[in-house]
């Protein structure tokens, strides 16, 4: 097969979708441009990036025929740009942080990892407390004593290897596959001991766990092809890739040059508690990576957010803890957000969401210790002024939240808070119109 007929190939990539080979360039090495369907350019080394998993070809047979050609040298990191080139600084301290793993959208596997070996360690000790205190013929008073044995162990490893693999490709470009067995998990941490107390991991220390199981698992692979590697080589490199990862996506969600293209979406975004919650995972719809371009309410500029997209549900999934990570960095986003009520209707169709008003559901509310009155005030106008909601969809919802509640004396304070916006509101129109 010829070298140039790969141009005009299509490719996908983990984390850029879908593109196009637009150029071939060879030498001493082959490497692939490709342009994707978001606008980005990225240049390949071939056959590396098809063995790790990092770019896969539409067409079958021209895959496995890349998968077969000659690898002449391999750098790590090399499908990155560098810390240079980004501006960026890299830090020796654990990578695998909250912000990260929500840049890199891949904070709700591993949250959501986290709370179910947490509940299954939880419940097995409550388990082995009561069996324990019936033994003795005593009444279970809600104590748990601390128990953690071989089996537990074997159990809570194995909710690990599908969130390893699926993520692969965060830490390293040279494997697509990850199996962790018992010795890598040696100094993993599920509590610690304070006494003669036991605490649970808090998730930081969770994530700096996972961090290095890959570190360890990565080095092992290294030794058998060089025994001279060093485990701190491998460290630095895993380390600095998340970094330079992260700082790579922090650039293209502030990128202006996106927004222009793509334009604001203003589709409703469902939040979940854990992703493999909802319906589409159950039953094995298709789910992809897809951006969601939305507004920041100060400075107005614009964020791209990592989303899941079900392409047979034709609906856009994000992780309540992704998206307050990314509020916590970005300040306020006006997005139309809708959540499910309960854990058990996660399961259930897409009527199972809690009815809300759509002023409510961009973030607007009265709550106590929430939005001040500056922060109210000033969605309401960002949301007239991007043609998100109009002038009279806002008062006709603020005057029926009032009528409805003005008879209440507990919600006296908020009924205030409304009559206070609905005044700014037409004084703001009068001076616009």
């Amino acid at each position: 097969m010829n070298i140039q007929d790969f141009v005009g190939e299509i490719v996908f990539s983990k984390t850029d979708g879908k593109g196009r080979i637009e150029k071939v360039i060879w030498g001493k090495n082959t490497y692939f441009k490709v342009v994707f369907g978001n606008g980005t350019q990225k240049v390949y080394r071939i056959p590396r990036a098809f063995l790790s998993g990092i770019l896969t070809a539409e067409n079958v047979e021209l895959n496995e025929h890349i998968k077969m050609m000659p690898d002449i040298e391999f750098k790590a990191n090399e499908d990155l740009m560098s810390a240079k080139e980004l501006g960026i600084s890299i830090s020796k301290k654990c990578a695998l942080t909250s912000k990260n793993l929500a840049l890199l959208g891949a904070l709700d596997d591993f949250y959501a990892l986290y709370f179910k070996i947490f509940d299954e360690l939880m419940q097995e000790m409550i388990e082995h407390t009561k069996s324990k205190m019936e033994k003795k013929g005593e009444v279970y008073d809600g104590r748990i004593d601390f128990y953690l044995n071989d089996e537990m162990k074997r159990r809570v490893r194995r909710h690990f290897n599908p969130v390893l693999n699926k993520n692969v490709n965060l830490f390293t470009n040279e494997y697509e596959s990850f199996r962790a067995n018992k010795g890598e998990f040696r100094n993993f941490q599920y509590f610690f001991a304070q006494g003669r107390q036991y605490r649970r991991a808090t998730f930081q220390e969770f994530c700096q766990s996972i961090e290095w199981i890959y570190i360890d698992t990565i080095y092992k692979w290294k030794q058998q092809i060089n025994p001279n590697i060093r485990l701190d080589n491998v460290e630095n490199d895993v380390n600095t890739r998340l970094q330079i990862l992260a700082a790579m996506r922090e650039k293209e969600i502030l990128n202006k040059k996106c927004f222009e293209e793509q334009g604001i979406d203003d589709e409703t975004l469902y939040l979940v508690r854990a992703l493999p919650m909802i319906r589409c995972y159950q039953e094995k719809h298709e789910i992809i990576a897809k951006r969601f371009c939305a507004k920041i309410l100060n400075g107005g500029g614009v964020v791209i957010l990592p989303t899941h997209y079900c392409t047979e549900c034709k609906k856009f999934f994000i992780g309540d803890k992704t998206l307050a990570e990314y509020e916590k960095q970005f300040g306020k986003i006006l997005v139309r957000t809708q959540r499910y009520l309960t854990q058990e209707k996660e399961a259930s169709a897409f009527d199972g969401f809690n009815p809300e008003s759509r002023l409510h559901q961009y973030g607007y509310n009265v709550k106590a210790n929430e939005l001040t009155e500056l922060e109210r005030q000033r969605i309401l106008i960002a949301l007239i002024k991007s043609g998100q909601i109009t002038y009279y969809e806002i008062c006709q919802t603020i005057e029926q939240c009032i009528n409805l509640f003005q008879s209440q004396t507990k919600y006296a304070q908020a009924v205030k808070k409304w009559e206070k916006d609905l005044k700014f509101i037409g004084d703001y129109i009068k001076t616009v119109t």
